[in-house]
């Protein structure tokens, strides 16, 4: 594949999924800072967010959602696997 997505990466308890993917390859990624029992990798910036996975970034950003008895910020990354 030229493109890999992930859009709940937060939900993976290891990240061998990630190291398996070679080198190069294209991949949008996306997680956010809420804390449930099933997301085993949160991350409270998208600057942490991005630290953590390895890439050569084209994108990072966040959309915040504000809800009136909740709230949580959403992360994507785009970018080249280094």
């Amino acid at each position: 594949p030229d493109l890999i997505i992930n859009c709940s990466t937060e939900h993976f308890d290891s990240q061998e999924w990630f190291t398996s993917i070679p080198s190069g390859t294209k991949l949008l990624l996306q997680s956010n800072n809420m804390q449930h029992d099933d997301h085993c990798f949160c991350f409270d910036s998208c600057e942490k967010f991005s630290k953590f996975y390895d890439l050569d970034l084209d994108y990072r950003g966040t959309l915040d959602f504000v809800y009136p008895d909740w709230k949580f910020s959403r992360f994507m990354l785009i970018g080249n696997k280094r």
